[in-house]
C-alpha cells in the first residue's frame, strides 16, 4: 500500500509516483530559485526519497520500511528525506522562491 498501508494497485501507484516526480521537477523549476543552496538540498532530498521508494517498488513490488519507533507507523530513510524536504520548503519558502520580475 501507500501511506499507512492504504491499498492501491501496484501499477497505478508506480504511475502516480512517476507523475508526481515530473510535477515536482516542473513546479520546482518554475517556483524555486534553483541557484539557492537550500533549494538544491530540498529538491535533492525530495527527489532522492521519491526515487528511492520508486526503486523499491520496481525491484520488490513494495517499499521496505525498516525503521520502527514506538507507536508511530514504520518508515524508511526515503520517507524521512521527503518529509524533511517538504518542511524545508515550507519553512524557508520566502528565502528560496524565485523573485518575480
Amino acid at each position: 500500500g501507500i501511506a499507512f498501508g492504504i491499498p492501491v494497485p501496484e501499477k497505478l501507484l508506480i504511475l502516480i509516483v512517476i507523475l508526481m516526480i515530473v510535477i515536482i521537477i516542473l513546479q520546482s523549476s518554475k517556483e524555486l530559485d534553483l541557484k539557492n543552496r537550500l533549494s538544491q538540498v530540498a529538491i535533492a532530498l525530495l527527489l532522492g526519497g521519491a526515487f528511492g521508494n520508486l526503486i523499491d517498488r520496481f525491484l520488490r513490488g513494495y517499499v521496505v520500511d525498516f525503521i520502527a519507533i514506538g507507536p508511530w507507523p514504520n518508515f524508511n530513510l526515503a520517507d524521512s528525506f521527503i518529509c524533511v524536504a517538504v518542511l524545508l520548503v515550507i519553512i524557508f519558502y520566502d528565502k528560496i522562491k524565485k523573485v518575480k520580475k
